[in-house]
């Protein structure tokens, strides 16, 4: 798994502006998309994308816009509480499955 550096800087209330440095580019792409769509799941966030500034740096630019009474930096960690939630359940909901299908096989 990559280690991530996360920088926010907020130009305006609104706005936030997230900069993502990466050890692996390829899994880390994966991750910010789930972590934008994540974003855009969130009914106070009014735009997320991202951009990778040069492909042979390793790293990713994240662009969130909110509500006014909303800041981009709770919006960012609401997302990755919910990502890691629902990856939560997702590893549950596998190993319930996995632990069945043994029973079944016995």
């Amino acid at each position: 798994m990559a280690n991530l550096v996360l920088v926010i800087a907020i130009r305006r209330h609104p706005n936030g502006l997230v900069d993502i440095s990466v050890l692996k580019y390829t899994a880390s792409n994966y991750k910010i998309v789930a972590h934008r769509n994540q974003l855009l799941k969130d009914p106070n966030v009014l735009f997320a994308g991202y951009k990778a500034p040069h492909p042979l740096e390793y790293k990713f630019l994240l662009r969130v816009q909110t509500v006014t009474e909303y800041s981009p930096q709770e919006a960012f960690t609401n997302a990755i509480t919910d990502l890691i939630s629902e990856l939560s359940l997702l590893e549950e909901r596998f190993k319930e499955a996995v632990r069945e299908k043994q029973e079944g096989l016995d």
